[in-house]
């Protein structure tokens, strides 16, 4: 006679979905498109004579979110200084501007740029008789998951790429191709794991946006039968496709809706216990 065997269910809490971006910004007139880590600089230049040297100046620049709100907030500011007083915000801290300013060039530049930097930069500058003024919208084009966690073979998952212009495709893992903003992956499986990309063309340019799509799962599997020998002993396999070491397991083996035995987490590790 033969006993037969079933495998059953593992459930896993963990972390780990990476956004990463691989393109330059798409500058259209008064706007630029960027993906989250970009570098980007905004154009303000005032037209001297070629021997004249700018030594103290008046103005700045300044952020707000949006056209109806104008709460502006301060980047940098020069009041007839050579030295500029600052804002205190994070996009502070990742602004410079031009090296080139005595000459007239007093663009922006700003890296790492981040989803909450959307929003637009004003630039204001005096010199004696000249002005230099510029207004520049910013997006930053993002891609987001509905699961705020690594995937678990079989879960449902939402990617959705936020681009305000421009036409949506996406690749993915296996030469995947969609065409819309919002990619449905239903039970997923170890073959969508890995690099999403969401393309958005503009007349002249192209924007990448990546989301790396970290899905845990069986190597072997999940529902097999195994035929042994009445009394003797064999050993069913489960194994992982990566070590989930970012966030605690729990997991249990179970025959039929009983469960045999069941994994926790304590502050000594992984243990093992008969149900």
């Amino acid at each position: 006679m033969c006993a037969q065997g079933r495998i059953y269910e593992l459930v896993l809490f963990l972390t780990s979905l990476q956004h990463v971006s691989y393109s330059r910004p798409v500058t259209e007139r008064d706007k630029i498109y960027a993906s989250v880590g970009d570098t980007v600089t905004f154009l303000c230049q005032v037209n001297i004579p070629s021997q004249t040297l700018i030594t103290k100046i008046a103005g700045g620049w300044k952020w707000h979110p949006s056209e109806s709100d104008q709460s502006a907030k301060t980047i940098l500011r020069y009041d007839y200084s050579s030295t500029p007083s600052k804002g205190n915000m994070d996009l502070v801290k990742r602004s410079r501007i031009s090296s080139k300013w005595h000459s007239g060039n007093f663009s922006l530049t700003v890296s790492n740029v981040q989803p909450g930097d959307v929003g637009y930069f004003v630039c204001e500058f005096r010199f004696k008789a000249y002005e230099a003024r510029a207004k520049i919208h910013l997006d930053v084009i993002t891609v987001t998951s509905s699961s705020s966690k690594p995937s678990l073979e079989g879960d449902n998952v939402e990617l959705t790429c936020h681009a305000p212009a421009g036409k949506v495709s996406w690749n993915g893992p296996g030469d995947t191709q969609r065409d819309k903003n919002t990619v449905m992956l239903n039970a997923i499986s170890l073959s969508h794991a890995g690099k999403w990309t969401c393309n958005v063309e503009f007349a002249k340019e192209t924007l990448h946006t990546s989301y790396v799509l970290d899905v845990i799962g069986f190597t072997n599997p999940v529902e097999r039968v195994i035929g042994v020998p009445e009394g003797s002993s064999t050993q069913l396999p489960c194994t992982l496709n990566q070590f989930p070491s970012t966030r605690p397991v729990r997991g249990a083996w179970l025959r039929g809706d009983r469960e045999l035995v069941s994994m926790n987490v304590s502050t000594n590790g992984w243990m093992w216990r008969s149900s």
